[in-house]
């Protein structure tokens, strides 16, 4: 930190924006940003004694919770743009669907 003027911070993409790991004296700060966006940023501030708590004490408990946890990984964000375009495309073709109907109608009277 003296020698840059800010925290060491690692950066790493969560599917959705961007996730930071930030290395201040004394303490750590989770950082969440998404894309375009500075005034959507979320941060969690973690106390360095709590943070090597997590990392020495309970990486045990982390790692067997973790492989209890059944699937592959999965990108919640991806799933999510997916069933929106799905949703998007289907109110399209609902759309087209009623104006051929409606298009029928008028030809025949």
């Amino acid at each position: 930190m003296a020698k840059h003027e800010r925290p060491y911070e690692l950066i790493y993409d969560n599917g959705k924006g961007e996730l930071g790991i930030q290395f201040h004296d004394g303490y750590i700060t989770l950082r969440s940003q998404q894309p375009d966006s500075s005034k959507f940023i979320q941060e969690i501030h973690i106390t360095k004694e709590l943070w090597w708590n997590l990392l020495w004490y309970q990486m045990r408990e982390i790692k067997e919770t973790t492989k209890l946890m059944e699937g592959p990984s999965f990108d919640r964000y991806q799933a999510e743009r997916r069933v929106y375009r799905e949703e998007a495309q289907h109110l399209a073709d609902m759309r087209k669907q009623k104006r051929q109907l409606h298009g029928r109608r008028r030809r025949r009277r």
